[in-house]
């Protein structure tokens, strides 16, 4: 049998205990909240686990972690996760939050991932956020042109995106393509 204490010492009963640890294999107090949190459910596609979590405290749909990302951030990135956007929606999650640090909005991050569905649902609900600019100047579109995702560049001009609003580096959109 083994003991593990955090001293070395010897037993009355003559076996010897070492603390061991292993950094490869400890996490920090917010990576386990984040992991058990919304957040890491999210990411894991787990949308029973993101309802329960949401029926216990709904105020976890505008939570923002220790990055500066709000749930809708994770969520808006795969069209697989359409069902945990749409829960989030439902319990008050903000289409307009934005990311701490890179100033994105969700339809920045389903623009530049790619996913069609939730974009299309995002702009159904609220396309205030179209001509958006991140922390690079860059918007919806820019993001868009810049990934290839062509489905979503025509979504976006049915939506009346500016081709002209130029980012950081002085380019437009469409310079992307």
């Amino acid at each position: 049998m083994k003991h593990q204490h955090d001293h070395d010492h010897k037993h009355e009963d003559g076996h010897q205990c070492v603390c061991e640890t292993n950094s490869s294999v400890t996490q920090t107090l917010d990576e386990l909240g984040f992991e058990r949190g919304i957040w890491g459910n999210i990411i894991n596609g787990n949308y029973k686990r993101v309802t329960e979590l949401l029926e216990k405290n709904p105020k976890l749909s505008n939570a923002i972690d220790s990055s500066g990302y709000y749930p809708l951030h994770y969520a808006v990135r795969s069209d697989s996760n359409v069902d945990i956007v749409q829960v989030l929606i439902d319990n008050g999650a903000s289409l307009r939050c934005i990311t701490t640090h890179g100033a994105a909005t969700p339809l920045h991050r389903s623009s530049f991932c790619g996913a069609l569905k939730i974009t299309k649902l995002i702009l159904s609900i609220d396309s205030t956020m179209i001509n958006q600019q991140d922390v690079d100047g860059m918007t919806p579109l820019h993001k868009a042109y810049q990934q290839k995702h062509n489905d979503i560049v025509s979504l976006l001009l049915t939506y009346k995106a500016d081709e002209n609003i130029k980012d950081k580096k002085d380019k437009i959109p469409l310079d992307y393509k």
